[in-house]
C-alpha cells in the first residue's frame, strides 16, 4: 500500500440527534454533527476508470456529485456504520453524506466509503 496516494485529509462526522445547545433547545439539523474522526484517503471520482463501484453506486441513487474514498482500516468507521449511526465526510469544505462503507476483501486493510454531496 503506498502511503502517498493517501494525500487529502477528511473529517468524519457522527449525527446526534439529541444534541441541544446551551439553553436546551434542539439544534439545528445541519449542526447536530459532530467531528469524530480526521483520516487521510485516497479520492476516486467517476472519472477514474478504477471506480467501477462508485459508477454503480451513483447510478443507482442518481447521484452527480457521488466520490468513493479509500481508507485505511478502521475499526471506529467500521462499527460506528455498522451499528446503525448516520455518518458524513467534510472534505475540502464540502459536505458527504456516507451512502455505504466496505471492509474490502474483508482484509481488514482498507475501507471504500462512498459518498453522496449535500447540495
Amino acid at each position: 500500500m503506498n502511503p502517498a496516494l493517501f494525500r487529502h485529509r477528511v473529517i468524519f462526522q457522527e449525527y446526534d440527534p439529541e444534541a441541544k445547545n446551551e439553553n436546551g433547545f434542539p439544534l439545528p439539523e445541519d449542526e447536530r454533527y459532530k467531528n469524530f474522526h480526521s483520516s487521510r484517503a485516497m479520492i476516486k471520482t467517476l472519472n477514474d476508470k478504477g471506480s467501477a463501484y462508485a459508477f454503480y453506486e451513483a447510478a443507482t441513487t442518481h447521484a452527480k456529485n457521488t466520490n468513493s474514498f479509500v481508507f485505511r482500516y478502521s475499526k471506529l468507521i467500521h462499527d460506528k456504520w455498522i451499528s446503525g449511526k448516520k455518518l458524513r465526510i467534510i472534505f475540502k469544505g464540502r459536505k458527504l453524506e456516507v451512502l455505504s462503507v466496505i471492509n474490502d476483501n474483508e482484509a481488514n486493510k482498507t475501507l471504500t466509503i462512498v459518498g453522496r454531496e449535500i447540495i
